[in-house]
């Protein structure tokens, strides 16, 4: 679909031909192979039939669609004209012509179009087999820039990933009106201030897997414009996300915290997290201190790796499995470390009994385990 022809000084032209022609494809008869013959053909003014799926409709050969607009009669040297396009689908006829009409008010408007309200403020608090949800009100107070009803938001939704990929929506909660579930925010309100920033909400993910990546993310969402052919529109996913790992919280009191657990244990080959590469395999340590050294070691006492642990600080940097210095760290629940088996000085380890001890920076306590490896 054309839009619209912009001249060298920016003024819209509108008295030009526009021309819709295709044609089986036929290397053997190569018609119009001269610049001249194609030029005349673009300016034409011809408006072929639309092509169907039919085979009758194409011919025996691949179409070949020809949309050109013109002639411009005379360009200063190094001059430009700009010709807008549009690539326009639908499912059928009606929302066909309906985003033909969107595309062309959106270039007539200067590009001028409703927007959703932006994703909110979010911090991810992850717990044993579970995840807080925290987000500020600030898409509630963004106006649409086009819209006769500004202030038009509506809503939130809760969606939750295991691949990154496809997104389950998990909750919804909307304005207490006429439109949508009428859930309101009374549920979730919950004022309190996370490193400096004021969130107005709380929702907890149950039924989480620890030790598992989950994504994690609220999108807003405005009540649209029925009146206008605007429907509900929602903002992207990916403008918040988090990445998230569930798992045993920070140790506050060392007398009550339990003892520190390996998983899986024993480690049978791989974990249903691993990825593809030697790297990219790990191990759990749980129930940890909220300050502790972790070594690891050979029954016959050898050192093979030392893993540094501060639970306001933590965030898997020893392990490729889940760090990844090109994104964000995942937010992990305080009482978890990773081990990615292999030894300081980058082997793998065999298979075998090892023995792990973990040392308490407060109390000065120092806890021995043991898990198996079977490769």
């Amino acid at each position: 679909q054309i839009l619209g022809v912009t001249s060298p000084g920016g003024e819209q032209i509108d008295d030009l031909t526009v021309t819709y022609d295709w044609e089986p494809f036929d290397q053997a008869g190569a018609p119009r192979r001269r610049d001249a013959d194609r030029f005349l053909r673009m300016a034409s003014g011809i408006i072929d039939p639309t092509i169907t799926d039919n085979p009758m409709d194409q011919g025996t050969a691949d179409p070949t669609a020809t949309l050109s607009i013109g002639p411009f009669r005379f360009l200063e040297p190094d001059s430009t004209v700009q010709v807008v396009f549009a690539a326009v689908g639908g499912r059928d006829w009606e929302e066909f012509q309906f985003h033909g009409g969107w595309a062309q008010s959106t270039y007539d408007s200067d590009y001028q179009i409703p927007l959703p309200p932006p994703s909110p403020g979010l911090f991810a608090s992850p717990g044993p087999n579970n995840v807080d949800l925290f987000w500020d009100a600030f898409p509630e107070t963004i106006p649409d820039p086009v819209l006769e009803d500004s202030l038009d938001f509506q809503g939130y939704r809760l969606y939750v990933s295991r691949d990154n990929v496809e997104f389950t929506q998990v909750g919804e909660f909307d304005v207490a009106d006429t439109i949508g579930f009428n859930t309101g925010f009374e549920a979730v309100k919950f004022d309190t201030i996370i490193d400096g920033h004021q969130y107005r909400y709380r929702y907890t993910v149950p039924s989480l897997k620890d030790g598992f990546e989950y994504f994690v993310a609220i999108t807003s969402y405005d009540k649209g414009a029925p009146n206008q052919g605007v429907p509900p529109l929602e903002s992207g996913i990916t403008q918040n996300r988090r990445t998230i790992i569930p798992g045993p919280g920070k140790s506050t009191n060392a007398a009550t915290r339990q003892k520190t657990i390996v998983f899986p244990n024993p480690y049978r080959g791989e974990a249903v997290w691993d990825g593809e590469f030697d790297r990219e395999r790990l191990i759990y340590f749980a129930n940890l201190p909220a300050r502790a050294t972790i070594r690891i070691f050979t029954l016959a006492g050898d050192l093979l790796d030392e893993i540094e642990f501060d639970a306001d600080t933590y965030t898997g940097e020893n392990a490729a499995a889940i760090f990844d210095p090109d994104f964000d760290p995942p937010a992990l629940s305080g009482g978890l470390a990773a081990w990615d088996l292999l030894t300081s000085q980058d082997q793998t380890i065999a298979s075998g009994l090892y023995i792990f001890s973990v040392e308490d920076h407060v109390t000065g306590e120092n806890e021995i385990g043991k898990f198996l490896v079977i490769r």
